[in-house]
């Protein structure tokens, strides 16, 4: 995945992320997150964005069959 640079963000910390991703859950949480940046939130609670999370997820474990897999707790 190529990532534009910038200069006042480490973008290097986003990529390591994403990199040699084994778990699904960590898309659904960073789309979370983009929602509740979105919202213009200024804090967020766990629960709320687990919640998010879950919402986003859902659609695609039922309709599509998106398995988790084993190493998936969502």
């Amino acid at each position: 995945m190529d990532l534009p640079l910038q200069n006042d963000l480490n973008i290097s910390y986003l990529y390591e992320t994403f990199n040699r991703t084994t778990n699904s859950h960590k898309y659904f949480w960073f789309l979370s997150l983009l929602s509740a940046v979105k919202d213009a939130q200024t804090t967020c609670k766990f629960n709320d964005l687990a919640n998010e999370m879950i919402h986003t997820a859902q659609p695609y474990v039922l309709k599509q069959h998106l398995t988790l897999g084993y190493r998936d707790t969502l």
